[in-house]
């Protein structure tokens, strides 16, 4: 499958929690996939350090497979599934 470097990253959201602490979600899409990928977080600093990491791929021209969804230097081994808050253990 082609790669694409056309890769667009969502704000972080704040999920609020009654019972639960907070958690975190990012939201990005690569072109070429059926819809965007999720992925949540237990702080703010987890969910910004993972915005940083693609948003430095993106910059440096790292190209990302829409079947793998994330760059290879973002998630060593794993693979974030489209409308899901987890990741697999699949390699990329």
């Amino acid at each position: 499958m082609a790669t694409s470097y056309n890769v667009r990253i969502w704000a972080i959201r704040t999920h609020k929690n009654k019972t639960k602490k907070d958690t975190y979600s990012l939201r990005w899409i690569v072109e070429g996939a059926a819809r965007p990928f999720c992925q949540s977080f237990d702080t703010f600093g987890m969910a910004d350090s993972f915005k940083s990491r693609l948003t430095v791929a993106k910059s440096n021209g790292d190209s990302i497979s829409p079947k793998a969804y994330l760059s290879r230097c973002c998630v060593s081994g794993a693979t974030a599934r489209p409308g899901t808050n987890s990741l697999s253990s699949t390699s990329i």
